[in-house]
């Protein structure tokens, strides 16, 4: 097949004149290099779940919120709050550059002193996200990222039981942002 430009352009996912500096909840979503399942390994969960909860100590205007680890991708919100003066301006991109930067870094460590392979890719080169617009959709996308892996487990037909809701809890959720 060869190249048209019309088809084969990739479309921008930011909206197109947005500031995403100002202030505002954000919901991202980052799925792993090709939605390979690297999540499932606890070292690299812990690690993701670790990084989210210190973005303030890098981007002090950045405060994060709900988020949840699945096997392939992340789901989190981001608060940003007032610019800072003497602070460099801080974009949606920009934190979620430094956070896919810092998670790499932390994976690669991780499978270098196991002696396990590993390719230079933990993520997907883009992100998904969504501006919410008031207190309902924010409220709305917590519980999204709350149920995300019970719904999960139910599409692959797994019956889940109290014990194994609350396990799923402590493992797929930061429970200090809930």
């Amino acid at each position: 097949m060869t190249y048209d430009p019309w088809k084969h352009h990739r479309h921008a996912l930011r909206l197109k004149n947005y500031d995403y500096s100002q202030p505002g909840a954000y919901f991202v979503t980052i799925c792993s290099w090709q939605r390979q399942p690297h999540f499932l390994s606890p070292e690299l969960c812990e690690a993701l779940t670790t990084t989210w909860q210190r973005l303030t100590s890098h981007y002090p205007t950045a405060t994060p919120d709900a988020f949840v680890v699945m096997p392939d991708h992340i789901h989190g919100i981001i608060l940003l709050g007032e610019p800072i003066k003497l602070v460099r301006k801080t974009t949606l991109t920009n934190i979620i550059s430094g956070y896919k930067s810092m998670t790499t870094v932390a994976w690669i460590r991780t499978k270098k002193s196991h002696h396990e392979p590993y390719t230079k890719h933990l993520w997907q080169e883009r992100f998904y996200d969504h501006i919410m617009r008031n207190e309902r959709d924010l409220r709305r996308i917590r519980e999204y990222i709350l149920h995300n892996p019970l719904n999960s487990q139910l599409r692959m037909g797994i019956d889940i039981d109290n014990d194994t809701w609350e396990d799923m809890v402590r493992r797929y959720i930061d429970s200090e942002v809930m």
